[in-house]
This record gives structure tokens, C-alpha cells and sequence, in this order.
């Protein structure tokens, strides 16, 4: 089983003699699981500040969404970027990037309350669904660096917007399928992100449009 006909063909050609297209098996996953009084503290805590998600971020890509944040803050001064890497192994690394940076960065690991300026790193295992439901405004990791991305239907079934760098060649197929359903925000660079997320801060109505036909798309 295939989800694509070039990798049907692919398959094929390595002497499979019975190969077929099929759905892309992440779509019958269920949602990431996370924990409501959690979430619900966290929501609290956060109150009405926007909040904009970087999710399974790989090396170089928090240094963008450093930069990405300064920018934001500019219009936003309230803004809160959370960064949940794809390896918490990394934090102390993000940690020094950050202050070099001039960022004040909070670690969840060590018990950090949500900061009134700065950055929160969740460098925790199993909490993706939690932060995809707490951020409606998430990067995708994985876009930004050599790495093909990360799956999109997890954040889409939560009803987030994605917003998605210039490398995807992990999800051609599903890609496809999220920009046929109008579920998914495409840039071609970081300045490109920056306004595109701008925009999104300013209008949140306009750009919910993207997380509710992402969640349709997912159901």
C-alpha cells in the first residue's frame, strides 16, 4: 500500500507485483491525547495574550523563531512564543541561543511559569496535544531545516493554523490534500512567515478559516 502513485511506482519498481494507493494511514490516527486541568490552568494563565506555537523545532530553527518573535513583538509587545523542540535533549543549547539572543526564556522542565515577556520551551516528552490546543497559530519544525517536515494532521485535528516552511518533501501527498482543503498557510522564507503571522495576529477571525478547514479536512 501506497500513498502516492510515484511511490507506487517506486515500489514496483523493486519488484513488488501487487502495489495499490492507499489514504495516508496518519489520517486514521486520534487526536493527541493531553490533559484538561492542565490545559485549562495553562489557558488561565495565558489569559487574552496571542500566542504562537513553533512545534517539533529542529537545530537553526529556534534561532529563527527568535528572530521571529523580536519582530512580532514590535506590533504585539504581549506576544508568547512557545517551542516545543523534537528533542528536549537540546534545551540547554536553546536555553544559550535564547540568551544570546537577548531573550528571557522559560523552561518547563524545571516548573517555569508562562513568562510575561520572552519565550516558553516546553522541553517536555508527550505534550504536543496540549500546546496545539492551547496555540491556535502554529509553525511547523522541520520546515525551516533540511528535515521534510513534520505531520500536520495532529495539529490540524486540534483546529490550529499551520503555517509551513519551504521544505515538505516528507508530506508531498498530504501537502495535496491541505492545500485542495484551503487548511494550511505556505511561506517561502521568514520574512514571508513574519507577515503572514502579523497578519494573523492582527485579524484572528480571518485566519481561524485555516484551522477550521484543517479540523474538517482531519475528521
Amino acid at each position: 500500500l501506497a500513498q502516492n502513485a510515484a511511490e507506487a511506482a517506486r515500489l514496483g519498481a523493486l519488484g513488488a507485483a501487487d502495489t495499490r494507493v492507499s489514504a495516508n494511514l496518519k489520517y486514521a490516527a486520534a487526536p493527541l491525547p493531553f490533559d484538561e486541568k492542565i490545559l485549562a490552568d495553562l489557558q488561565t494563565r495565558a489569559g487574552s495574550r496571542p500566542l504562537v506555537l513553533w512545534a517539533s523545532t529542529h537545530a537553526g530553527e529556534e534561532a529563527r523563531a527568535f528572530a521571529l518573535h523580536k519582530e512580532l513583538c514590535k506590533a504585539q509587545p504581549d506576544v508568547l512564543s512557545v517551542i516545543v523542540p523534537r528533542h528536549p535533549a537540546r534545551a540547554e543549547e536553546i536555553e544559550r541561543e535564547a540568551v544570546a539572543a537577548g531573550l528571557a526564556l522559560r523552561r518547563r522542565s524545571r516548573g517555569d511559569d508562562l513568562p510575561q515577556e520572552g519565550v516558553y520551551l516546553a522541553d517536555t516528552m508527550g505534550e504536543l496535544g496540549l500546546f496545539y490546543r492551547l496555540c491556535p497559530l502554529v509553525v511547523m519544525g522541520g520546515t525551516f531545516a533540511d528535515i521534510g517536515g513534520h505531520n500536520p494532521i495532529e495539529p490540524a485535528q486540534c483546529g490550529c493554523t499551520i503555517f509551513w516552511g519551504p521544505v515538505g518533501y516528507n508530506f508531498l501527498t498530504v501537502l495535496e490534500d491541505f492545500r485542495a482543503a484551503g487548511a494550511i498557510v505556505e511561506v517561502a522564507d521568514e520574512a514571508a512567515l513574519a507577515a503572514q503571522l502579523a497578519a494573523a495576529l492582527q485579524n484572528p477571525a480571518a485566519w481561524r478559516t485555516y484551522g477550521e478547514n484543517a479540523a474538517r479536512l482531519t475528521a
